[in-house]
Parts: C-alpha cells; structure tokens; sequence
C-alpha cells in the first residue's frame, strides 16, 4: 500500500468517526460515541501495523515516547475543554458531567485525534508554528462543526470557537514541546 493511500485511509476514517460520533452525541448516545471511536482508532492501528510490518521497537523507551505525546495531548485537551465548560463558554451533549467537566465522549475523540497525530501527522512533531497555524483554523472548524451537528451550544456564539482554536493552537506546540523535553531530561540521566 502506497503512503498517499495509508494517508487517505487514515482521513477518511478518522473523519468517519468524528461525523458519527458528533451525529451519537447530539442524540444523547455518548457510549455508542466511545465505541464508535474506538473502533476508528482500531481501524487505523490496525492499518499502521499492515503498512508497516517490519517495524520492531528497539527498546521500551521507544514503545514509550509516542504514548507520551498521546497522553499529553488527552489531558491537555481534556483539561482545555473541562475549563471551557467550567467557564459555561461551551455545553455539550451527552455529558454527565454537566458544568465543571468534559463528557466522556470528547476524552475519546481528544485519544483518536491524539493517535491520528502522531502516526499519520509526524511531520509536524518539530514544526511547532505550523502545528499552531493548522491548529487554530482546523480546531475553530472542528468545534464550529459539531456546535452545527447539535453536539455541543456555544452560549457566547461562535466567538468561542476561536478562543478554542487560539488555546488548541497553544496547546499542541506545548504539548510536543514537553515530550520532546522528557525525552531529553531522560537521555541527560543515562
């Protein structure tokens, strides 16, 4: 399989579970949501391993470096919208917890974009300026796109999406940034 073609699955993919999981959400099926997500994020692990079968890891701490980055980005983005609706600036559907935290569904769609970052998106892993500029238009629209598909109400209007694109836009860079920090700190001690 030809890279344009793994690429290509990965999008369509990915996009197929982002359209479907908005679609569950906004009817109040946040766990059909999950599961939907985690079947997009199986397909394209699934995809990886095929395209790549002669791909050993060297040591652990290769296994480990981009679970970092995964986890990075989940909590950084778990804990950027949790503050959003804390604030009251975003309210989305199908979420138990309604007023102070993000529902369970956005975790796992944060854990998909997480995985399609850093096996389809490597190449922006030292790019930290167009990470950002990718990030606040594709993050505005993203959000924009599930307040359209009733996934979410943006109480202060679309304003919001782009104080979400602003703070993604931040986000990300800093988030490979600490990554690459702790692999550094680690190489420092050895």
């Amino acid at each position: 399989m030809t890279p344009r073609i793994e690429y290509l699955i990965y999008f369509i993919v990915y996009q197929s579970g982002w359209l479907t999981c908005m679609l569950l959400a906004a009817r109040q099926h946040g766990v059909l949501a999950i599961a939907v997500l985690a079947v997009s994020a199986s397909i394209r692990m699934g995809v990886w391993r095929y395209c790549h079968p002669t791909v050993r890891l060297a040591t652990m701490r290769d296994f480990i470096a981009p679970w970092r980055l995964v986890l990075l980005m989940v909590l950084g983005g778990i804990l950027m919208d949790s503050i959003y609706v804390s604030c009251h600036a975003i309210e989305f559907a199908a979420n138990p917890f309604a007023g102070w935290l993000s529902p369970p569904w956005m975790w796992m769609l944060w854990l998909d974009f997480a995985l399609l970052f850093v096996s389809a998106l490597g190449f922006l892993h030292t790019r930290y300026m167009l990470t950002a500029l990718l990030a606040l238009p594709g993050f505005a629209f993203a959000y924009a796109g599930g307040v359209r598909l009733q996934a979410a109400i943006l109480p202060y209007g679309y304003l919001t999406c782009i104080a979400i694109g602003l703070t993604a836009a931040c986000l990300l860079p800093l988030c490979l940034l600490l990554s690459q920090h702790i692999v550094s700190q680690r190489n420092k001690l050895e």
